[in-house]
């Protein structure tokens, strides 16, 4: 079964691309370049044809949306920020080392490029990581391994 819903976009939509990741576990967003030179990462889910009229409990656990042809572009879904691109023609998606982070360049008179996280930054540690804990974490688990170990034997020899 194929579903299928008809969305009204705001503005002339000039390109249109979708966020890559190396192995694909991330959240996809669809990436659509206006008239105007911006560019926005639009969630899928805002897209998502299996958007029911009316909500019930078991599409809420989903995560889905009640369904409204004219797709709301929210201001933080703009990732080119301030900037436009001329006369965009095309936009390109590519994996980065990263799996939370796509590559995307917006080309057209200019050039723009950015990196997006769709899903957020979830590989990636904070800056108040404390290595120092996790060091002595490892240690301290290595120590009683050892420890567990040698008593075991001990147990062993005497039993």
């Amino acid at each position: 079964i194929v579903l299928h819903k008809t969305f009204i976009a705001p503005g002339t939509i000039t390109a249109l691309s979708t966020t890559q990741t190396a192995h694909g576990i991330t959240t996809k967003h669809i990436l659509a370049g206006l008239a105007t030179g911006q560019v926005y990462a639009i969630p899928r889910q805002i897209l998502d044809p299996r958007r029911p009229h009316e909500i019930s409990d078991r599409d809420k656990a989903e995560g889905l949306m009640p369904y409204h042809p004219q797709v709301q572009l929210h201001p933080m879904h703009v990732v080119s920020y301030n900037q436009t691109v001329a006369q965009l023609q095309g936009i390109r998606s590519s994996a980065a080392a990263l799996e939370s982070t796509s590559l995307v360049l917006a080309h057209g008179l200019d050039l723009f490029f950015v990196r997006v996280t769709p899903s957020k930054t979830f590989d990636l540690l904070s800056d108040e990581f404390s290595y120092a804990t996790l060091i002595i974490l490892i240690v301290g688990l290595f120590g009683g391994t050892v420890f567990g170990a040698q008593s075991l034997k001990r147990k062993r020899l005497n039993a």
